[in-house]
């Protein structure tokens, strides 16, 4: 909550700044990064696996917050998805889906690992292949 607030709270102080946004930006990456990597471990130790596909999400989680800062796509077409997948609000999903397969079918959380490793990676992926062949 507190995440979602101190941006609002600089607007209304008038005390936002670009070093702050940016500080924004690296905070909430190193937070979804190591969420990732929490997810990973927990899924190693209820269900057996996980934990190497939580690193090598949180090393997509990264690439992703970096191109997704870096340009803005929204050109049209493939370019607006791109933007819109990179809201936080998709990565909350992922958490709560985690959480419900904890507490419902703990052995899917390996896989469901793998697959949220194959998605952060499939994002920044297919941002920097559109930015490559034209897009911003």
């Amino acid at each position: 909550m507190l995440d979602h607030a101190d941006g609002e709270v600089a607007r209304l102080a008038l005390r936002e700044s670009p070093s702050g946004a940016w500080l924004d930006v690296i905070a909430d990456t190193a937070v979804h990064a190591l969420l990732v990597v929490a997810m990973g471990v927990t899924a190693q130790r209820t269900a057996g696996g996980g934990a190497i596909a939580g690193v090598v999400a949180a090393l997509g989680t990264a690439g992703s917050a970096a191109l997704a800062q870096s340009s803005s796509a929204a050109a049209g077409g493939v370019g607006v998805l791109l933007d819109a997948l990179s809201n936080r609000d998709g990565f909350y999903v992922m958490l709560v889906v985690f959480i419900l397969g904890l507490a419902f079918l703990p052995a899917a959380l390996p896989p469901f690992m793998i697959l949220v490793a194959v998605g952060c990676h499939a994002f920044w992926l297919s941002r920097l292949v559109y930015r490559l062949v034209g897009g911003r």
